[in-house]
């Protein structure tokens, strides 16, 4: 089975974001997957390879003037953008249970 860690990123509002990273297994990808406060699945947002720190994909945060974030996903052939909590300012570094 693949390793999985629960990490909890802090927003400066308050608002945290929990993420289940996954280390997939005969892999070196490691998958993060985030969820809303209410557990709605927001999509997995960085899938990173662990051997050489690189980002198979990753996001761009826009900071909205209604004070959203749109987080544009950037894949191999393709990107869409994916609405994130209610923020104006940049999360903390996660705490890692």
């Amino acid at each position: 089975t693949n390793q999985v860690v629960k990490v909890t990123y802090y927003w400066q509002n308050g608002t945290t974001i929990d993420c289940v990273v996954e280390i997939v297994k005969g892999t070196n990808i490691k998958r993060e997957t985030y969820y809303q406060d209410n557990g709605e699945k927001i999509n997995y947002i960085n899938e990173l390879d662990t051997e050489t720190g690189g980002l198979i994909r990753q996001n761009e945060y826009r900071y909205r003037n209604d004070g959203t974030i749109e987080a544009i996903l950037e894949f191999k052939n393709y990107s869409f953008i994916n609405k994130l909590v209610k923020e104006t300012r940049a999360p903390k570094r996660p705490k890692y249970q």
